[in-house]
């Protein structure tokens, strides 16, 4: 079995977001399901992989918000409206 490293949500927090967030951040995503997350009696440990899929999921909703903006009706159609 491969062995993974284990970080808090503190550690979450520092590597990866650069405390551009705080941990009680990554804490509320792990409770509400977004992240997956191996809980041991009150300690909260997640894996790279785990935060990867979350921002890779999060990178992917944004590249699709950004294309129903990109598919928004051109100027005549927009015109016909008003």
């Amino acid at each position: 079995m491969e062995s993974m490293e284990l970080m808090t949500a503190k550690e979450v927090a520092e590597k990866v977001f650069r405390n551009k967030i705080g941990y009680q951040v990554i804490i509320r995503l792990a409770h509400a399901g977004d992240i997956a997350h191996i809980q041991v009696g009150r300690k909260i440990f997640f894996t790279s992989k785990a935060v990867e899929a979350y921002l890779q999921g999060q990178l992917t909703q944004t590249v699709n918000k950004n294309e129903k903006i990109i598919s928004a009706p051109s100027v005549p159609e927009i015109k016909k409206i008003i």
